[in-house]
């Protein structure tokens, strides 16, 4: 049975606070509980006032082992740190234990810069005041664990060949770009994200490059990224899921999740369970072999668009679509795509076809809708056991012959279904249902 839209809309409400209470790391957090896998060896410590404590960062890093462990207790700790061995590095407590730098010029700079595997890093806020520096630059470092950290900068953080690596309960408050990787493998979950300031560059929470494969992003809080929550080129086989993303508005620019295909390979991206509201584009795909399942998307320009070339193979499933200008657009969709068992409600246009043609869409219900369905120029598409209550218009058709089979229209009907439509004419649903179709 299909989801109901006013449950669900309370829950993304418990999902928002639940996440806003536990994300944002809290004042008395101890990052010393968490376990590490490198922790097998000996313990150095900066800070504090213990005898033999080193006075920086870096010199206990130096004078470490691989399995060694760096405890840093809170303070503020100024220069750049390079890890180059296996080990944990451990700030005391997230919003006390500080690593700042003032100046990093480009793209190519850094503050961090994690140059080993099986790396353990947590327990900081990490600042830098001016350029365009990365706060934290992992490079060739496979299996490392980034974890309860706040980055703030205008690049939170940058993978190049680090795979495998788990991100994990950090937050980036940054002004272009939160979390930018090229990257397979790895697992970003329960992180907030957020881009502040006005930035001419493209803005975004994640930003996934050409082979970054197989990545799993889930449990994510994305508020206000600007243009982009979620940013994809040549994608393989990547699941997104659970997130919640929220008001990504920017003069008809801000998409919660783009992503572009590769036409060198299938890219088999998934898209789920994701809440998804206040966004001028919710979930915006190019290309071919995409599942979007199971999400919500409300009070959006365009809940899902997919666009530009050809999108084979497409299976949108289990969404609902509320208050949506536009629900569900599909352009140049072809034959093996499916749209099934979706709630439209409330929208402007529910279901949007352009230059379609072989899709199948079955099982939906479009219930209060402006209009429910509109094909333009689109032909040889099935519509087949939806259902179409209170709809100000169920159907608006140009230039398009498509077939009508088994619809439920508002009332049990004992005639065809009369269609309307701008070239052809009319068609007809031949054999309408007596009662709303199970869904």
């Amino acid at each position: 049975m299909p989801t109901n839209p006013i449950k669900k809309g309370l829950a993304v409400g418990i999902i928002l606070l639940f996440i806003g209470t536990a994300i944002i790391p809290s004042s008395g957090q101890k990052i010393e509980k968490l376990s590490s896998p490198a922790s097998r060896g000996n313990w150095l410590y900066v800070g504090g006032s213990g005898p033999g404590n080193y006075t920086t960062i870096q010199d206990a890093i130096n004078d470490s082992s691989d399995g060694d462990t760096v405890f840093v207790f809170h303070g503020s700790y100024y220069g750049k740190v390079v890890i180059n061995k296996s080990i944990s590095v451990l700030g005391e407590n997230t919003s006390r234990t500080f690593i700042n730098y003032t100046l990093e010029p480009d793209w190519n700079s850094h503050v961090v810069m994690i140059r080993s595997h099986d790396v353990l890093f947590s327990g900081f806020t990490a600042v830098l005041e001016q350029g365009d520096g990365v706060l934290l630059r992992l490079k060739d470092s496979p299996n490392c664990t980034i974890s309860h950290n706040i980055f703030r900068a205008k690049f939170g953080m940058y993978l190049l060949n680090s795979s495998y690596a788990s991100i994990e309960n950090n937050s980036f408050f940054t002004i272009v770009t939160g979390m930018y990787t090229i990257s397979s493998y790895g697992i970003i979950k329960h992180n907030w994200f957020t881009n502040n300031g006005d930035d001419p560059r493209h803005l975004s929470g994640i930003k996934l490059e050409v082979y970054a494969n197989e990545n799993v992003i889930s449990d994510n809080y994305f508020y206000h990224c600007i243009h982009y929550a979620i940013l994809s080129y040549s994608p393989y086989k990547n699941i997104i899921e659970r997130n919640v993303i929220l008001q990504n508005n920017s003069n008809d620019e801000g998409i919660a999740v783009y992503l572009e295909y590769s036409e060198y390979f299938p890219p088999g991206n998934i898209i789920r369970e994701n809440d998804i509201a206040g966004c001028d584009r919710g979930i915006n795909l190019i290309g071919d072999y995409f599942t979007v399942e199971n999400n919500f998307l409300q009070d959006n320009d365009y809940g899902m668009e997919f666009s530009v070339f050809s999108c084979y193979h497409v299976a949108v499933f289990n969404n609902t679509f509320l208050n949506d200008y536009n629900g569900l657009v599909m352009m140049y969709g072809k034959y093996g795509s499916t749209v099934e068992r979706n709630i439209f409600q409330g929208c402007r246009w529910g279901l949007s076809l352009y230059q379609c043609s072989g899709l199948t869409a079955q099982f939906n219900n479009f219930t209060s809708n402006t209009c429910a369905v509109e094909p333009w120029q689109s032909n040889s598409n099935v519509f087949s056991q939806n259902n179409f209550f209170g709809n100000h218009h169920y159907v608006f058709s140009f230039l398009s012959r498509n077939s009508w089979r088994g619809n439920y229209w508002d009332e049990p009907l004992s005639l065809p279904k009369l269609i309307l439509g701008i070239l052809p004419f009319i068609q007809f649903d031949w054999h309408p249902a007596h009662q709303p179709n199970a869904i």
